[in-house]
């Protein structure tokens, strides 16, 4: 993955209650979340991690949906970016970088 060969740790889910089983085991430094997803989407899990988890850790949820009410949606429910896919990698590492100072 583009994101551990840039040096980041990353685990992965297929689901949004797969990242809620996740966040369990020991909570992110960055969630980065697709907005279409099975069983659990992304803006239910932006709404989970902001009013459940009552995590304040950024937000980064990538969407092919052309629809902007989506993107409005996620920043409304505590998402910090939004950002369009197809995302190129140095524009997803420079929006990662952003979100995690070093």
């Amino acid at each position: 993955m583009a994101l551990e060969s840039s040096g980041y740790e990353v685990r992965s889910a297929e689901n949004g209650e797969g990242a809620k089983q996740l966040w369990q085991e020991s909570v992110p430094d960055l969630l980065l979340t697709d907005l279409q997803m099975p069983v659990l989407d992304g803006l239910r899990l932006v709404e989970w991690v902001r009013n459940e988890a009552k995590s304040e850790i950024p937000v980064m949820v990538l969407t092919s949906i052309a629809n902007h009410d989506s993107g409005k949606k996620a920043l409304s429910l505590g998402a910090t970016r939004v950002v369009a896919k197809p995302v190129q990698l140095p524009q997803l590492l420079a929006a990662v970088g952003e979100l995690l100072p070093t």
